[in-house]
């Protein structure tokens, strides 16, 4: 999951689980150690995030993965609503024409 150089560094500083309030510290400690990122008025956390989109991306997609399988999902589907039948639109060929071959263009 990780590569040599992350799993040494995380070995290293005994990071063995990201969950709660451990995890955020460990997270912090990443952000301002490997990353650089110093506390300030905003948090760590926030500088990182805000330099950083691909990661917020990340999150997100990580959130919404686990919503389809976990707890969030009803949270998310009463955000969404209830999910809708893709509209298919007129297939009909445009008037006068008698043929869908007359109307494809190519």
């Amino acid at each position: 999951m990780y590569n040599k150089l992350m799993q040494d560094y995380l070995a290293n500083n005994k990071m063995y689980s990201f969950e709660g309030p451990r995890g955020l510290r460990h997270m912090e400690q990443i952000a301002t150690e490997v990353c650089g990122y110093t506390p300030d008025y905003s948090g760590i956390m926030a500088k990182f995030f805000e330099d950083n989109p691909g990661a917020i991306e990340a999150v997100v997609n990580w959130v919404g993965t686990q919503a389809l399988k976990g707890d969030w999902k009803d949270n998310l589907e009463s955000l969404v609503g209830p999910e809708e039948e893709p509209e298919v639109g007129d297939l009909a060929p445009p008037e006068g024409h008698t043929s869908s071959v007359d109307w494809i263009e190519p």
